[in-house]
């Protein structure tokens, strides 16, 4: 669990650049560049064809996945996002505040009363998020606008839009 000293609030990263923290962001973003000119002066095909695409919303908050493990396969379901009382714990680039700690599986009553406020969770998504306690309810929380999170990518040539957290149950 990140805590430096025994509380989240001492703890911050250090980048490249340290203790500027924009040199650090130049530092980074140029190694990215010529990484990017690297691959691309290096590239041993060229991709020919028309530029094309295909939309296709999949609701990943209650996806069935076949999982294998040890021989053995199983259906779950994927949950709507949820972040845990360890999120506002924060991590190295960022501490949290009040005393959050990662990896807490209990959560805190004083802040499942704040959070109910918000957005009280169900049971089947309390079960399904299990053992992470439920701080922010984000996948089910629509007002005054969709809570939920969504990340892209490229891979390869193709583009993929998917939600920030993934848990099955």
């Amino acid at each position: 669990h990140s805590t430096c000293g025994g509380k989240n609030e001492l703890c911050y990263g250090r980048g490249p650049g340290y203790p500027d923290e924009f040199e650090s962001t130049r530092i980074i973003g140029e190694r990215q560049f010529k990484k990017a000119v690297e691959l691309f002066n290096g590239a041993s095909e060229q991709i020919k064809g028309k530029v094309d695409f295909r939309h296709t919303y999949i609701d990943f908050s209650k996806l069935e996945v076949n999982v294998s493990s040890n021989g053995a396969s199983k259906v779950v379901k994927t949950c709507p996002a949820a972040m845990g009382f360890g999120f506002a714990a924060g991590t190295t680039d960022g501490p949290g505040a009040f005393d959050f700690r990662q990896g807490d599986d209990q959560g805190n009553p004083f802040w499942k009363l704040v959070r109910n406020l918000l957005k009280t969770p169900d049971e089947e998504q309390i079960a399904c998020q299990k053992p992470k306690p439920i701080l922010l309810d984000t996948g089910e929380m629509k007002l005054p606008y969709d809570w939920a999170v969504s990340y892209s990518f490229m891979l390869n040539i193709m583009s993929y839009s998917l939600q920030a957290q993934f848990s099955y149950g």
